[in-house]
């Protein structure tokens, strides 16, 4: 599996959690910088919300944090 399909598959089983880049990136395994390069493309699309807020497993408040909201079939 690809690591763009690596963050897009966690972010959907995951709907609605919110992940900042440094947790993202330590959960999957995944060098920190290559995360934030595939948040950033994901939070084009419209099913990937992407802003400053809390990440749900740091409690971070000052972060980028990306979740997905749209109805995972």
């Amino acid at each position: 599996m690809t690591k763009p399909a690596k963050v897009t598959d966690f972010l959907a089983k995951n709907k609605g959690i919110k992940f900042c880049d440094d947790c993202l990136a330590d959960r999957l395994v995944i060098n920190r910088h290559q995360v934030a390069t595939i948040t950033l493309t994901l939070a084009t699309i419209p099913c990937f919300k992407r802003e400053k807020d809390e990440c749900s497993i740091c409690g971070s408040k000052t972060k980028l944090v990306i979740w997905a909201n749209w109805p995972v079939v």
